[in-house]
């Protein structure tokens, strides 16, 4: 009896995380991401950021991240020039 109880724990606790992951950041974060990839000043401060939204891109819509990835490769080929 205590392996299905701690089994629907376990069960309940996953189901409560695919939940939480199926929210979405509000928008201005990306707003708020480009921005700081835009005034970035070296491309370690720019690395910086993207490294940051990496850690959570499980918040973002697919869509968000593609715009994200998009401005974050423009801005570091304009810092390598």
């Amino acid at each position: 009896m205590y392996h299905l109880n701690s089994s629907s724990i376990i069960a309940s606790k996953v189901l409560a995380i695919s939940e939480w992951r199926k929210k979405q950041a509000p928008n201005w974060w990306a707003q708020f991401f480009t921005q700081e990839f835009l005034q970035a000043t070296s491309e370690s401060e720019l690395y910086s950021w993207g490294e940051l939204v990496g850690l959570i891109t499980y918040a973002f819509h697919e869509d968000t991240l593609h715009q994200l990835r998009k401005s974050y490769c423009q801005e570091k080929s304009l810092l390598c020039i």
